[in-house]
């Protein structure tokens, strides 16, 4: 899903983050580039993987701002949330225990959200109405996202 999703060109190596009593990380929106083994990366999808039990740690969620809601996240272990690096968002206050993450920025061939957005939209319908259409149609969806992907990518 994160494929289909973010369409990963590269992926930054994962940096591991431990938030201790006290800690946390206030509202902001992640950079927009980055050196990753001497090159520059076009941070367009953060990514959040936790590592830790939720029950082992208090508070430490990640907030994500959509639109005028904040969205908290507290996952199981190997649980993730990709978003677009441009949200803000923030890690609220850990009240006891140790919150362990690994976060990971990725750039992708098609830059802009909206587009990724839509060939995600499309690729899901072409896969979830497979059987349901004729070949002739299903070959038509994958060539038009072909042609949007080709059209869209950097």
């Amino acid at each position: 899903e994160v494929q289909a999703f973010a369409m990963p060109k590269t992926i930054a190596p994962p940096l591991m983050t431990r938030y201790a009593p006290g800690m946390n990380y206030g509202a902001h929106s992640d950079s927009a580039f980055m050196m990753v083994d001497g090159q520059v990366l076009r941070s367009d999808l953060s990514s959040t993987i936790f590592l830790g039990d939720p029950a082992s740690y208090e508070g430490g969620e990640l907030s994500v701002r959509l639109g005028e809601r904040w969205i908290d996240f507290k996952l199981p272990a190997g649980g993730a949330v990709v978003y677009p690096s441009t949200t803000i968002h923030e890690v609220r206050p850990v009240t006891s225990g140790e919150r362990l993450v690994a976060i990971t920025f990725m750039e992708s061939p098609v830059p802009d959200q909206m587009q990724r957005e839509i060939l995600f939209q499309l690729n899901e319908v072409a896969a979830t109405e497979a059987f349901n259409v004729s070949w002739e149609s299903r070959t038509r969806l994958s060539y038009i996202s072909g042609l949007l992907t080709r059209m869209w990518a950097k």
